[in-house]
């Protein structure tokens, strides 16, 4: 590895570093209306009989366990766990049909705080399925599941205005699977080690995407599918198998200031008419000089325009440094 590769490297793993160190444990400083707990005097042992038990605008605390549990989130409440690494929410097996850890079907939830974790090693597990808008998942572990996120809208619901944030995706067969959900902001989340797709966006359009870490997926960072006018910027894509991947019907996109690096087959796919610069500025692809090696630098850009697999498309501004 050459010295530029290993600092450019080394600089997105120290982003990786600071960003986790964000994610710090909530404590019972605040004023919470219910409590959970295995020993709790004037509250309850287990987290839907607090749910069932809540009135809207509640804020439920969750102390340090293991709850063997499936939640179903029906009135618009903030549930906080005590720390994203030991306050656990498992489930309760049921092997004839799709298990859901957590449903949210109420407007206007917080979800902060928690470790979802499927130690039970059955397939069929999806991790939070969101079937409501204006929630916020934010500081939360999900993992080992078929669909870690799962938001979705239906005939009867439209799901949309979500805040995914600074939450830890990882080891899931898709890290976050967003169908017809329209205005969500997927933000500061590090998307890793998931076995098919970080993100899988289906028929969504106006999400945001920005300032996530994808890397290690063994398919792909990111497809999008038949999905429009999205904004992808200031994200990491590295170490996966294959970067960001448009297809079917996926048009008017925009992708921008984002860094793409050491992917294996490809960084980037489109072959349908997205826009990889937003006039000013591109990206930063880690095999640029190796593409242009006579390519001439002006104001931190090539002027050698990049070429995204798949199709006729460029990037016009790529950067020369990382972001």
């Amino acid at each position: 590895m050459n010295l530029k590769k290993f600092i450019i490297n080394f600089l997105i793993i120290l982003s990786i570093l600071l960003l986790n160190g964000c994610i710090d444990e909530e404590t019972t400083n605040g004023k919470y209306d219910i409590y959970v707990g295995a020993n709790v005097t004037n509250g309850y042992s287990t987290i839907q009989k607090a749910i069932e038990n809540s009135s809207n605008g509640d804020s439920i605390f969750i102390y340090d366990g293991v709850y063997n549990e499936n939640l179903i989130i029906n009135k618009s409440i903030n549930i906080t766990g005590e720390s994203n690494d030991k306050t656990i929410i498992n489930y309760i097996k049921d092997q004839e049909q799709e298990i859901i850890i957590i449903t949210i079907l109420a407007d206007s939830c917080i979800l902060n705080n928690i470790n979802i974790n499927n130690s039970n090693g059955t397939d069929n597990v999806l991790g939070i399925v969101i079937k409501s808008s204006n929630n916020t998942i934010i500081n939360t572990s999900i993992t080992n599941t078929e669909k870690g996120i799962y938001i979705d809208s239906d005939y009867n619901v439209n799901s949309r205005n979500n805040s995914i944030i600074m939450n830890n995706i990882s080891n899931n067969n898709y890290g976050l699977y967003v169908t017809y959900s329209n205005n969500n902001n997927i933000s500061k989340n590090k998307i890793f080690d998931n076995k098919e797709y970080g993100i899988y966006l289906l028929n969504s359009n106006d999400n945001i995407l920005s300032y996530n870490f994808y890397y290690n997926n063994t398919d792909y960072a990111l497809r999008i599918k038949g999905s429009r006018y999205n904004k992808l910027y200031n994200n990491n894509i590295f170490l996966n198998q294959k970067g960001l991947y448009f297809c079917c019907g996926a048009r008017d996109n925009i992708v921008y200031n984002n860094n793409f690096q050491d992917n294996i087959i490809w960084h980037a796919n489109d072959a349908l008419g997205n826009q990889w610069d937003n006039g000013i500025i591109g990206n930063y692809w880690g095999d640029y000089e190796e593409k242009y090696p006579n390519s001439e630098i002006i104001n931190g850009k090539w002027q050698t325009p990049y070429n995204i697999s798949g199709g006729s498309y460029k990037d016009n501004y790529p950067l020369v440094n990382p972001i």
